[in-house]
Protein backbone atom coordinates (compact mmCIF):
# COMPACT_ATOMS: atom_id res chain seq x y z
CA UNK A 1 0.00 0.00 0.00
CA UNK A 2 2.75 2.43 0.93
CA UNK A 3 4.84 1.64 -2.15
CA UNK A 4 1.57 2.19 -4.20
CA UNK A 5 1.10 5.36 -2.68
CA UNK A 6 4.55 6.65 -3.25
CA UNK A 7 4.79 5.60 -6.80
CA UNK A 8 1.03 7.30 -7.55
CA UNK A 9 3.16 10.30 -5.57
CA UNK A 10 6.59 9.66 -7.69
CA UNK A 11 3.93 9.79 -10.76
CA UNK A 12 2.20 12.99 -9.92
CA UNK A 13 5.40 14.63 -9.20
CA UNK A 14 6.41 13.90 -12.15
CA UNK A 15 3.83 14.64 -14.00
CA UNK A 16 3.57 18.04 -12.22
CA UNK A 17 7.07 18.53 -13.48
CA UNK A 18 6.45 17.66 -16.26
CA UNK A 19 3.27 19.68 -16.41
CA UNK A 20 5.47 22.86 -15.02
CA UNK A 21 8.40 22.04 -17.95
CA UNK A 22 5.57 22.30 -20.56
CA UNK A 23 3.89 25.81 -19.27
CA UNK A 24 8.11 27.15 -18.96
CA UNK A 25 8.18 25.69 -22.29
CA UNK A 26 5.07 27.45 -23.46
CA UNK A 27 6.22 30.65 -21.66
CA UNK A 28 9.20 30.96 -22.87
CA UNK A 29 7.45 30.20 -27.09
CA UNK A 30 5.49 32.57 -25.61
CA UNK A 31 7.61 34.79 -24.62
CA UNK A 32 10.27 34.33 -27.74
CA UNK A 33 6.87 34.77 -29.61
CA UNK A 34 6.31 38.10 -28.27
CA UNK A 35 9.44 39.51 -29.06
CA UNK A 36 9.91 38.17 -32.30
CA UNK A 37 6.15 39.79 -32.84
CA UNK A 38 7.62 43.09 -31.07
CA UNK A 39 10.45 43.30 -32.86
CA UNK A 40 8.83 42.60 -36.20
CA UNK A 41 6.59 45.31 -34.88
CA UNK A 42 9.23 47.99 -34.72
CA UNK A 43 11.02 46.75 -38.07
CA UNK A 44 8.14 46.95 -39.76
CA UNK A 45 7.02 50.77 -37.92
CA UNK A 46 10.16 51.81 -38.91
CA UNK A 47 10.04 50.53 -42.29
CA UNK A 48 6.18 52.59 -42.39
CA UNK A 49 8.17 55.26 -41.08
CA UNK A 50 11.00 54.95 -44.11
CA UNK A 51 7.79 54.81 -46.70
CA UNK A 52 6.37 57.62 -45.33
CA UNK A 53 9.07 59.43 -45.12
CA UNK A 54 10.19 58.54 -48.39
CA UNK A 55 6.27 58.81 -49.55
CA UNK A 56 6.64 62.58 -48.35
CA UNK A 57 9.98 63.33 -49.87
CA UNK A 58 8.40 62.34 -53.29
CA UNK A 59 5.47 64.27 -52.61
CA UNK A 60 7.69 67.61 -51.83
CA UNK A 61 9.67 66.47 -54.87
CA UNK A 62 6.43 66.41 -56.81
CA UNK A 63 5.07 69.63 -55.45
CA UNK A 64 7.91 71.32 -56.23
CA UNK A 65 8.44 69.62 -59.61
CA UNK A 66 4.97 70.38 -60.49
CA UNK A 67 5.88 74.41 -59.19
CA UNK A 68 8.36 74.13 -61.89
CA UNK A 69 6.23 72.50 -64.62
CA UNK A 70 3.62 75.25 -63.59
CA UNK A 71 6.03 78.22 -63.83
CA UNK A 72 7.95 77.01 -66.89
CA UNK A 73 4.16 76.87 -68.44
CA UNK A 74 3.90 80.17 -67.60
CA UNK A 75 7.27 80.95 -69.29
CA UNK A 76 6.72 79.30 -72.32
CA UNK A 77 3.13 81.36 -72.37
CA UNK A 78 4.75 84.12 -71.52
CA UNK A 79 7.52 83.51 -74.60
CA UNK A 80 4.80 82.79 -77.02
CA UNK A 81 3.15 86.13 -75.84
CA UNK A 82 5.88 87.87 -76.99
CA UNK A 83 6.97 85.82 -79.52
CA UNK A 84 3.45 86.42 -81.20
CA UNK A 85 3.69 90.17 -80.96
CA UNK A 86 7.24 90.05 -82.14
CA UNK A 87 6.05 88.23 -84.95
CA UNK A 88 2.96 90.61 -85.61
CA UNK A 89 5.86 93.36 -85.30
CA UNK A 90 8.15 91.18 -88.00
CA UNK A 91 4.97 91.16 -90.23
CA UNK A 92 4.37 95.03 -89.68
CA UNK A 93 8.16 95.90 -90.33
CA UNK A 94 8.11 93.48 -93.23
CA UNK A 95 4.77 95.07 -94.94
CA UNK A 96 6.76 98.57 -93.76
CA UNK A 97 9.62 97.39 -95.60
CA UNK A 98 8.03 96.36 -98.60
CA UNK A 99 5.70 99.66 -99.04
CA UNK A 100 8.83 101.23 -98.98
CA UNK A 101 10.81 99.18 -101.04
CA UNK A 102 7.60 100.16 -103.59
CA UNK A 103 7.93 103.68 -102.82
CA UNK A 104 11.93 103.36 -103.34
CA UNK A 105 10.58 102.10 -106.59
CA UNK A 106 8.52 104.52 -107.47
CA UNK A 107 11.06 107.59 -106.65
CA UNK A 108 13.60 105.50 -108.51
CA UNK A 109 11.22 105.63 -111.33
CA UNK A 110 10.33 108.84 -110.99
CA UNK A 111 13.98 110.02 -110.60
CA UNK A 112 14.55 108.19 -114.07
CA UNK A 113 12.27 109.79 -115.68
CA UNK A 114 12.74 113.45 -114.40
CA UNK A 115 16.68 113.00 -115.52
CA UNK A 116 15.13 111.90 -118.95
CA UNK A 117 13.61 115.07 -119.16
CA UNK A 118 15.82 116.89 -117.69
CA UNK A 119 18.12 115.60 -120.17
CA UNK A 120 15.82 116.18 -122.80
CA UNK A 121 15.06 119.77 -121.98
CA UNK A 122 19.16 120.22 -121.83
CA UNK A 123 19.50 119.27 -125.17
CA UNK A 124 16.72 121.36 -126.26
CA UNK A 125 18.06 124.21 -124.92
CA UNK A 126 21.70 123.39 -126.25
CA UNK A 127 20.29 123.13 -129.40
CA UNK A 128 18.08 126.50 -129.35
CA UNK A 129 21.22 128.34 -128.02
CA UNK A 130 23.18 126.77 -130.95
CA UNK A 131 20.58 127.72 -133.49
CA UNK A 132 20.44 131.45 -131.56
CA UNK A 133 24.45 131.13 -131.83
CA UNK A 134 23.93 130.21 -135.98
CA UNK A 135 21.53 132.85 -136.39
CA UNK A 136 23.80 135.68 -134.70
CA UNK A 137 26.73 134.85 -136.64
CA UNK A 138 24.38 134.80 -139.93
CA UNK A 139 23.34 138.14 -138.87
CA UNK A 140 26.90 139.37 -139.03
CA UNK A 141 27.42 137.98 -142.20
CA UNK A 142 24.15 139.65 -144.08
CA UNK A 143 24.73 142.57 -145.74
CA UNK A 144 21.99 145.34 -144.98
CA UNK A 145 20.39 148.01 -146.93
CA UNK A 146 19.19 150.20 -143.92
CA UNK A 147 22.26 150.64 -141.31
CA UNK A 148 19.24 150.67 -138.52
CA UNK A 149 17.79 147.63 -139.27
CA UNK A 150 21.05 146.27 -138.54
CA UNK A 151 21.32 147.64 -135.44
CA UNK A 152 17.61 146.94 -134.49
CA UNK A 153 18.11 143.36 -135.09
CA UNK A 154 20.87 143.41 -132.92
CA UNK A 155 19.91 144.84 -130.61
CA UNK A 156 16.73 142.32 -129.92
CA UNK A 157 19.52 140.04 -130.26
CA UNK A 158 20.84 140.99 -127.56
CA UNK A 159 17.85 141.68 -125.61
CA UNK A 160 16.84 138.34 -126.11
CA UNK A 161 19.94 136.84 -125.27
CA UNK A 162 20.71 138.65 -122.51
CA UNK A 163 17.17 137.09 -121.12
CA UNK A 164 17.90 133.90 -122.41
CA UNK A 165 21.32 133.59 -119.96
CA UNK A 166 18.83 135.14 -117.26
CA UNK A 167 16.62 132.45 -117.40
CA UNK A 168 19.40 129.56 -117.89
CA UNK A 169 21.38 130.99 -114.56
CA UNK A 170 17.58 130.94 -112.58
CA UNK A 171 17.61 127.10 -113.61
CA UNK A 172 21.20 126.57 -112.70
CA UNK A 173 22.49 126.60 -116.64
CA UNK A 174 26.07 128.65 -117.53
CA UNK A 175 27.87 129.57 -120.99
CA UNK A 176 31.38 129.65 -120.83
CA UNK A 177 33.88 130.65 -123.73
CA UNK A 178 34.20 133.67 -124.53
CA UNK A 179 36.90 135.80 -126.48
CA UNK A 180 39.89 136.63 -124.89
CA UNK A 181 39.16 134.49 -121.92
CA UNK A 182 42.51 131.86 -120.92
CA UNK A 183 41.67 128.06 -122.55
CA UNK A 184 40.02 125.89 -120.01
CA UNK A 185 40.60 122.39 -121.34
CA UNK A 186 37.93 120.88 -118.97
CA UNK A 187 35.60 123.38 -120.67
CA UNK A 188 37.18 124.13 -124.04
CA UNK A 189 37.79 122.16 -126.85
CA UNK A 190 40.20 123.96 -128.94
CA UNK A 191 39.63 123.35 -132.90
CA UNK A 192 41.67 125.71 -134.43
CA UNK A 193 45.38 127.46 -133.32
CA UNK A 194 45.98 131.04 -134.38
CA UNK A 195 49.09 132.48 -134.42
CA UNK A 196 49.70 136.02 -132.45
CA UNK A 197 53.02 137.86 -131.01
CA UNK A 198 51.15 139.42 -128.33
CA UNK A 199 52.22 137.07 -125.15
CA UNK A 200 49.27 138.52 -123.12
CA UNK A 201 47.42 136.91 -125.70
CA UNK A 202 48.77 133.06 -125.95
CA UNK A 203 46.86 130.82 -124.37
CA UNK A 204 43.53 132.54 -124.91
CA UNK A 205 40.36 131.72 -126.55
CA UNK A 206 40.96 133.90 -130.06
CA UNK A 207 37.72 132.75 -131.45
CA UNK A 208 34.40 131.29 -130.07
CA UNK A 209 32.89 128.84 -132.66
CA UNK A 210 29.95 126.99 -129.92
CA UNK A 211 29.82 128.56 -126.46
CA UNK A 212 29.92 125.54 -124.06
CA UNK A 213 26.99 124.71 -121.58
CA UNK A 214 27.71 123.58 -117.69
CA UNK A 215 24.73 122.42 -115.49
CA UNK A 216 25.07 122.64 -112.08
CA UNK A 217 28.62 122.54 -112.25
CA UNK A 218 28.79 119.40 -114.94
CA UNK A 219 30.19 119.58 -118.55
CA UNK A 220 26.85 119.25 -120.72
CA UNK A 221 28.06 120.45 -123.55
CA UNK A 222 32.06 121.64 -124.17
CA UNK A 223 32.56 125.34 -126.01
CA UNK A 224 34.44 124.83 -129.67
CA UNK A 225 37.12 127.61 -130.04
CA UNK A 226 39.98 128.83 -131.09
CA UNK A 227 42.97 129.33 -129.03
CA UNK A 228 45.92 131.54 -129.55
CA UNK A 229 49.38 130.64 -129.82
CA UNK A 230 53.03 131.79 -129.77
CA UNK A 231 54.33 132.40 -133.29
CA UNK A 232 57.32 130.52 -134.00
CA UNK A 233 59.67 133.08 -135.84
CA UNK A 234 57.94 135.82 -134.10
CA UNK A 235 60.42 136.27 -131.30
CA UNK A 236 63.39 137.27 -131.44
Amino acid sequence: MFFRNKQKEDERKEMLAISQKGTEDVKKQLLQFQEQWTSEKQEQHQITEEITRRQQEQLEAIEKLTTQLNSLDETIKGSEKQIRRQSRSFEDLLEEIQDQQKEKELLEQLLKEKEQKEKALLSLIDCCRGHTELFQQQLQKTVFQDEENRQAWQQQLQMMDSEIKKLMQQCGMEEVGAPEELVNYDYCEVLEAIETENENQVGRIAKVYHQGRLYCGKVIAKAQVAAYRRRVNGLQ
